[in-house]
């Protein structure tokens, strides 16, 4: 653990640095997560998940959230009674929600405190052995990929000889080729000479 001065000046230093690398965090759709760490079911939207399921909010909620109270043509009330584990949106293995799924789905493993749950979240471990490989000296930020994520994001230019040790860096961690794909797409739009 840091001390507190040199975590001051640690994080000094990254805000003074002239880029910040983008690291992905790319999902490789396993259902480790969704086997063994389950999400709240208040969560799940019945409607887009009928939506997307073509199915009736009716049907959805008795058979993959609970029990109906209450339904009409604009409103469903419910209580939850089905089981969290593994989640019942997994079917052989996939998530049959992938598009639409809830917001603690999207955002594992980062918002558990950039831990896994020691599941052995591939996407988590391909993305800290980037992490380790850029290093202290180059700063760097960590998340799924949304399209929200990639437009908010503003970076100031990356000095070009600086991208190349980043990109070499990078390289030398064997991402997948969609982390890759993602890492320098984005990386390079912000390389200046």
């Amino acid at each position: 653990m840091l001390t507190s001065e040199l975590h001051n000046g640690y994080l000094q230093h990254l805000l003074t640095m002239n880029c910040r690398v983008f690291i992905p965090l790319v999902c490789k759709k396993c259902g480790k997560c969704c086997r063994e760490v389950g999400v709240d079911l208040s969560y799940f939207d019945p409607y887009s998940i009928a939506k997307h399921l073509k199915l009736d909010v009716s049907e959805v909620v008795t058979r993959y959230l609970g029990e109906v109270a209450y339904a009409d043509e604009k409103s469903i009330k419910f209580g939850i009674t089905k089981p969290r584990l593994p989640c019942p949106f997994l079917a052989d293995g996939v998530c049959t929600i992938y598009p639409i799924r809830p917001g603690p789905c999207r955002s594992f493993p980062i918002v558990t405190d950039f831990g896994d749950h020691r599941i052995g979240c591939p996407a988590r471990q391909e993305a800290s052995r980037a992490e380790r490989a850029l290093g202290r000296g180059i700063p760097y930020y960590t998340t799924p990929i949304c399209d929200k994520v990639l437009q908010a994001r503003h970076t100031p230019f990356i000095k070009k000889n600086a991208w190349e040790r980043i990109e070499s860096k990078y390289l030398k961690t064997n991402p997948s080729d969609e982390a890759l794909r993602i890492f320098l797409s984005v990386n390079e739009a912000y390389v200046s000479s």
